[in-house]
């Protein structure tokens, strides 16, 4: 049931983005949030049940159907965004949506 809410919440607010995984690539709508050093500020440092969110990365919201995995590439308004780390979010034992660490691609450090 939270599932289907968060879903539509996806649906009619969330960002057209292309998930390329190799050769393959799919559309899904979600939301990428850039974290700068005002948007760190107001953040509550505590450190959450999935860690600590570094300085300089984009967090990124997707429905929980998206086959969304670590190295994978996500293209929005030109840009691609590398996939560093990914977390299902969970309340009451169901799966609602992933959450994501991603870098800008252009400016990743190896």
């Amino acid at each position: 049931m939270r599932r289907k809410t968060v879903e539509r919440v996806f649906e009619r607010y969330g960002n057209t983005m292309i998930l390329y995984q190799g050769e393959r690539n799919s559309s899904f709508k979600g939301f990428l949030q850039h974290f700068d050093a005002h948007t760190w500020y107001n953040i509550n440092r505590e450190y959450a049940p999935l860690g600590e969110i570094p300085r300089g990365r984009h967090v990124l919201l997707a429905p929980y159907e998206t086959e969304l995995r670590v190295d994978d590439y996500v293209l929005l308004h030109g840009r691609q965004y590398v996939v560093r780390r990914v977390e299902i979010v969970m309340t009451d034992n169901e799966e609602l949506y992933l959450w994501a660490l991603c870098l800008e691609r252009s400016s990743e450090t190896l």
